[in-house]
């Protein structure tokens, strides 16, 4: 019988854990597999670590918890994937905002195939400014990428037990789910979904999260930081020689009459400024390098397992 783990990450969300399990056994009641739901909780304070506790007592392996010693933010979300020992894990919120209806279509491409199926949602809830932003992030890091993105694919779907080994071989201490995904890009298919509201609770994302989750992905898989650095020091240099150019035609030609001083003054201050502004971006893509390739620091550290094997921890 095949083994099917659901990944769940978790912060303050009481009010949904037991409503969550409750219907994935449900479902699978439909299915021939063994089951497997696995919360990875970021230390949560409103009492949903007490509540997971007592889902394990009831529903013995099949519900099992990684508790965290602090909050770890998104990276304890990839933390709970290598954990998982199924044949395949599906990772899926906590808050209901990815339906689970979309579970059966991601199974069958799964059977069909497929080593990681992305649920993608098909439009964006946001709106305003930050649907804006979000917009205008996807079409930067797409076109600066050194591997093509998945736009609204924010990480829940199916992964195959082969794609999550090539994780842990990875290793990598600055993990891009997102990004890992195109770059592995053996058998990867889509599925799409209508994003819902929170069953319950508020969201856990605020602008610093958001803001940590899009610059890993920008110095992960693309040069547009460095890059930015490097076109804006070039323009910034040439503006200095025409603005030199300026003042000698407007002197010669015309008479103008501008301190010598404060004009070249400028123009050399600007110049070097776009030198240095030059240099830091070279410096930039050298430190992206290294910061991939050196750093090593564990994901998350865990306070306590429940109905983990004592050797299941990778």
């Amino acid at each position: 019988m095949k083994k099917v783990c659901f990944s769940i990450p978790c912060y303050n969300e009481v009010d949904n854990v037991e409503l969550l399990v409750e219907e994935l056994v449900s479902i699978f009641n439909n299915y021939d597999y063994e089951l497997s739901i696995e919360f990875i909780d970021n230390s949560s304070t409103d009492g949903t670590i007490e509540k997971l506790e007592k889902l394990c007592e009831k529903y013995g392996k099949t519900v099992k918890a990684i508790i965290n010693a602090r909050n770890f933010g998104g990276v304890s979300n990839y933390h709970g994937i290598l954990q998982t020992e199924g044949d395949c894990t599906i990772v899926i919120p906590s808050d209901f905002q990815v339906p689970l209806d979309i579970i059966p279509e991601l199974l069958k491409k799964w059977e069909n195939g497929a080593h990681v199926v992305c649920a993608v949602k098909k439009t964006d809830s946001a709106k305003g400014s930050m649907k804006f932003a979000r917009n205008t992030y996807y079409k930067i890091v797409s076109k600066y990428s050194r591997v093509k993105q998945i736009d609204h694919f924010t990480g829940a779907g199916l992964y195959d037990a082969d794609f999550i080994k090539w994780l842990r071989a990875m290793n990598d201490p600055m993990p891009s789910l997102r990004g890992m995904v195109v770059e592995y890009g053996v058998g990867v298919e889509t599925v799409y979904y209508e994003e819902r509201k929170r069953r319950s609770g508020k969201s856990k994302q605020n602008l610093d999260s958001l803001l940590s989750v899009a610059t890993k992905n920008l110095v992960n898989y693309s040069v547009v930081i460095p890059r930015m650095c490097e076109i804006l020091a070039i323009v910034l240099m040439f503006s200095s020689f025409a603005a030199e150019i300026v003042l000698l035609v407007l002197k010669m030609a015309f008479g103008f009459n501008i301190s010598v001083g404060i004009g070249t003054g400028f123009v050399i201050l600007t110049f070097l400024i776009g030198v240095l502004i030059f240099v830091l971006g070279l410096l930039a893509e050298y430190l992206n390098i290294l910061n991939q390739r050196m750093l090593n620091r564990p994901l998350v550290i865990e306070k306590e397992r429940i109905n983990f094997d004592k050797d299941n921890n990778k």
